[in-house]
């Protein structure tokens, strides 16, 4: 594969409960190179936040076909889908106050030369769904 071209993003309409008062939403990166073909496995994927992020937090850096760098555990349980890995898609994650759910954000990414910024409406909390509690 060659170096970097291009990159575009999506946020899952799901988000998770924490234990405390946060949700927490996953966030997708599809990197690929000049011929459109996934990038290599690894992919360093630099992932930032603007907008008014009071008390939002995304987990960056993340690569391409591996974990995100955030905890993912109880996505199945909670928004009925696994966080899969792929070739050429970087994972990461958005915690950010329950109270701010229905909010705006811009989430960047950036790998090598490719670039790309797309809005994104913080989801709500998942329902009928138990909260976790904390362990200690």
């Amino acid at each position: 594969m060659g170096t970097v071209n291009g990159m575009s993003g999506a946020a899952s309409e799901l988000c998770r409960k924490n234990a405390d008062t946060t949700l927490t939403t996953l966030v997708a990166a599809v990197v690929t190179d000049v011929n459109s073909n996934a990038v290599v496995d690894g992919t360093a994927v630099l992932f930032s936040i603007t907008g008014p992020n009071v008390g939002a937090v995304i987990n960056s850096p993340s690569q391409t076909n591996t974990d995100p760098p955030c905890n993912v555990t109880n996505f199945v349980a909670q928004c009925g889908f696994p966080v899969a890995n792929q070739h050429g898609v970087a994972h990461t994650c958005i915690t950010y106050p329950a109270a701010q759910d229905g909010t705006s954000r811009t989430v960047n990414g950036m790998a090598g030369a490719a670039s790309d910024s797309q809005p994104i409406t913080l989801p709500a909390a998942p329902t009928n769904v138990p909260t976790p509690t904390a362990t200690p």
